[in-house]
């Protein structure tokens, strides 16, 4: 209330305002960075553990994508809003791909004696796992980041 009678406390507010907004940015920012390397790194796994070379490559495009979206923040901040709908598009996908590889399925290959395959399903399952749950946030974040821009 007081803001609107002295204009010296209202620039105060305006910089609180402005200074969040940066410190969301940079957040925002920092995990959309982190999400890349971590899908890039999934996609590694699949080549090295499976020899899936979509593996690879569909994380790599994937990890592109966030990587472009966040930079082009700079640009609008709308891309904030972009940037969280791929997540949530990853977020479906990743969950997805966790449920597929649910310790019920890992039970069969142990009764084949497959030790191996049990191992890299059970990671597989952790990756995807982690990798939904980092698509989360950074979703949450890029709309909360947009949010606050437009303030």
């Amino acid at each position: 209330q007081d803001q609107g009678r002295n204009p010296s406390r209202a620039v105060a507010g305006g910089a609180k305002v402005a200074a969040m907004c940066v410190y969301l940015n940079s957040i925002a920012m920092a995990v959309a960075m982190v999400d890349a390397l971590a899908i890039f790194l999934g996609g590694l796994y699949g080549f090295v553990m499976k020899k899936s070379k979509a593996s690879i490559i569909a994380s790599t495009l994937c990890a592109i994508i966030v990587v472009a979206l966040a930079k082009a923040t700079a640009f609008s901040m709308a891309f904030f809003v972009v940037l969280g709908a791929f997540c949530v598009v990853m977020v479906v996908m990743f969950a997805k791909k966790f449920k597929v590889n649910a310790a019920g399925a890992a039970g069969q290959d142990n009764l084949l004696g497959d030790v191996d395959e049990e191992k890299v399903r059970k990671t597989s399952r952790i990756i995807f796992g982690s990798l939904a749950a980092l698509n989360a946030v950074e979703a949450v974040l890029g709309v909360v980041a947009f949010i606050a821009s437009q303030d």
